[in-house]
């Protein structure tokens, strides 16, 4: 991987130092390029339209993210973000009564909420695992696979 080239075709990296990656990370040109074409594509054609053109290379991603993962092509599912992703991943696990949903004190707001409501509606529970019981854990694993 070149890092020079990756940050050469990253417009934002000349203005800022960006930590936002989590969610919103700077977009290479080619992104950015992309995204400016299709825009463009609707508002000349319509946006069904320009989907239904642009149908083949959509569809292409799913092998190349597929082959990419070294998995099929039906095993992957795109969205339009992590937290759409992640819900979606969520949501489709089926709980009940005396599951336990184990989380950390710093869980993102979104997911947090979406545990509660699956709490309130199944009977699941959800516990909070402390950062001073994680550390010991984590060195506890650590010390164990020392040789």
């Amino acid at each position: 991987m070149d890092i020079d080239k990756i940050r050469a075709d990253t417009p934002g990296m000349d203005n800022v130092i960006h930590f936002g990656s989590a969610g919103a990370s700077l977009m290479p040109s080619c992104v950015v390029d992309a995204m400016v074409e299709h825009i463009k594509l609707e508002a000349t054609i319509g946006g069904y339209e320009a989907a239904a053109q642009q149908g083949e290379a959509l569809n292409a991603v799913y092998s190349k993210v597929s082959a990419l993962l070294n998995s099929d092509s039906s095993e992957i599912a795109l969205t339009d973000n992590a937290t759409t992703a992640w819900q979606k991943a969520f949501y489709s696990i089926r709980f009940k009564e005396g599951d336990i949903i184990l989380t950390t004190q710093a869980e993102y707001s979104s997911n947090y909420i979406a545990f509660l409501q699956i709490a309130k509606n199944t009977g699941a529970q959800v516990r909070t695992c402390y950062y001073a019981i994680y550390a010991t854990h984590v060195q506890m694993m650590s010390d164990a696979n020392d040789p």
